[in-house]
């Protein structure tokens, strides 16, 4: 079966159309972007990339951890604990 013009498969059920796929891609790129400034020692930066990230996609674990931990360093333990409790509450996928 020929497929439509500009929806060529990433992997199996996903197209580059797939606006999931973008909100995920965006994440990821929002989380890796926060782990540079935080190398960086742009706290500031780092923060605001992973709020980026979870608004992509606010179930993005990687994000949610991490801004968790950001958010006890930053002396907010209310905020970082329900992160953390988000985060843990998140649905398990099996590795594939």
């Amino acid at each position: 079966m020929p497929r439509a013009v500009g929806t060529k498969s990433v992997r199996p059920g996903k197209t580059r159309r797939d606006p999931g796929g973008w909100r995920r891609l965006a994440a990821e790129a929002a989380y890796a972007d926060s782990m540079l400034k935080s190398a960086l020692g742009d706290g500031r930066g780092c923060t605001l990339a992973l709020e980026q990230a979870l608004q992509a996609v606010p179930t993005y674990a990687p994000a949610m951890l991490s801004l968790g931990s950001v958010e006890y360093q930053r002396r907010r333990p209310a905020r970082g604990r329900r992160l953390f409790l988000l985060f843990s509450s998140c649905p398990r996928r099996p590795l594939t």
